[in-house]
């Protein structure tokens, strides 16, 4: 199943596309301050709310649980907290807080009752990458707090597979 692009693209931003949030509160600042009340369903002018993101991608996620073989979604942040978020389980109202770091990857694997997830982290200095069994371990190590939860797969000197990492 490939999605026609524009339905993976991130969140549309309206008014406001292509403007930091720095921006957007210096030039619009109404914006940004009814959008800090109601993250999920501020709808940008002329734009989209995360209820408007979860809607257009309804139709992939069923395409999603259909497939049997390992697929890669590459795709935005707004787009990865609303697939992360549905395959979790998570509270809908919640979705658009869910911290999504920068070079990541989520394997989700199908389980008799909900999944399973592994997080691999990407670190661009050093070119590690390091697995963690759940985004919380992930978001948790990142913080300092707890070292033992990450385990390094990959150095800098060795060569990362799909296959190597069985993702």
């Amino acid at each position: 199943f490939k999605p026609p692009l524009k339905m993976l693209d991130e969140i549309n931003a309206g008014i406001c596309d292509g403007l930091t949030y720095e921006e957007i509160e210096e030039k619009y600042p109404e914006v940004s301050q009814n959008r800090n009340k109601d993250k999920m369903g501020y709808r940008y002018p002329k734009g989209e709310s995360y209820y408007d993101l979860i809607n257009r991608i309804q139709s992939y996620i069923v395409e999603l649980e259909r497939i049997r073989t390992p697929i890669i979604v590459i795709s935005h942040n707004a787009i990865m907290r609303c697939l992360y978020g549905y395959f979790a389980v998570l509270q809908i109202d919640s979705i658009s807080d869910i911290e999504m770091p920068l070079h990541m990857m989520i394997k989700i694997t199908p389980q008799t009752y909900g999944y399973q997830e592994e997080i691999f982290s990407f670190d661009t200095k050093t070119e590690n990458v390091t697995a963690y069994s759940s985004l919380q371990d992930l978001l948790t190590v990142g913080s300092g707090q707890e070292e033992s939860k990450a385990t390094l797969i990959k150095t800098k000197r060795q060569k990362l597979s799909f296959y190597e990492a069985d993702l």
